[in-house]
């Protein structure tokens, strides 16, 4: 970037399109050097704001949405209840981004194991929580947080 003289008095600077756009000083080389610098150091310290933000988005909300938008409307909606309400017994108060693979993993444990289903009947409920996970990465995505790659890269089950 450098500062050049547009008119008598007037200096501006080339380079960044954003800095560029709006400098446009009247005065001295060296004052539109002093601006140019403090308009750089503002949009530097800025950059720490694009972190991305937590969301707290509970999993019983993503029950709820799933069962509206799609159980309600299944033929087996009734047993889709059933196995909603299972989910929710076991994984209603995390939120959203707390049910990684590991705590997938163990729901469908308890599923054989405590609760003891068939590992048929299991497998459909691994289907139902798959399909609701798969809505909260791709089309609910912008409320819950959650998104394809952040599921694979940490190693969920529910990708």
């Amino acid at each position: 970037m450098s500062i050049h003289k547009i008119s008598d008095g007037v200096f501006g600077s080339v380079g960044e399109k954003e800095v560029e756009q709006s400098l446009r000083v009247r005065g001295s080389a060296e004052l539109a050097r002093k601006i140019e610098r403090k308009k750089m150091s503002a949009r530097d310290e800025n950059r720490h704001l694009d972190v991305k933000r937590e969301f707290n988005y509970r999993m019983s909300d993503l029950i709820d949405r799933y069962w509206t938008h799609y159980g309600s409307k299944k033929l087996s909606a009734r047993r889709e209840k059933s196995i909603l309400e299972g989910i929710r017994s076991e994984l209603g108060r995390k939120f959203v981004r707390e049910v990684d693979g590991i705590a997938v993993g163990a729901w469908y444990e308890n599923l054989t194991g405590i609760h003891d289903l068939s590992p048929g009947t299991a497998v459909r409920h691994f289907n139902v929580m798959h399909h609701m996970m798969e809505k909260a990465t791709t089309i609910w995505s912008k409320e819950t947080g959650l998104d394809r790659k952040s599921i694979r890269s940490s190693g969920g089950k529910a990708s």
